[in-house]
């Protein structure tokens, strides 16, 4: 599972490890920044990387953590900030473009 999150999905990866890693911003501060910098191709990208970890049957939480420097004590904690996450990519798309949904 580690290696599908390291390898087979570079630009969530890349998006843990640039844009999380050493900010001392919250969560939404860095998504409003990140999607405000980001085209819809490369959202997109990120969402479809999501959807094949979420499709796991557990999600490689410790290789996430590690590189987003976040800590949760159980997978199920990993889980809930992703979706969050994700979530927040999308609403905050669909904030500063008029409401235009990512697949």
């Amino acid at each position: 599972m580690r290696v599908i999150f390291k390898n087979e999905c570079p630009k969530l990866k890349s998006l843990f490890a640039c844009w999380f890693y050493d900010s001392s911003e919250s969560d939404e501060e860095i998504i409003t920044e990140f999607v405000a910098v980001s085209d819809e191709e490369e959202l997109n990208i990120i969402l479809s990387e999501a959807s094949k970890i979420l499709k796991l049957k557990e999600l490689p939480w410790d290789a996430m953590t590690d590189v987003a420097n976040r800590y949760f004590e159980t997978e199920k904690e990993t889980r809930v900030w992703f979706e969050k996450i994700l979530a927040l990519i999308k609403t905050e798309y669909a904030k500063q473009h008029g409401k235009k949904d990512l697949k």
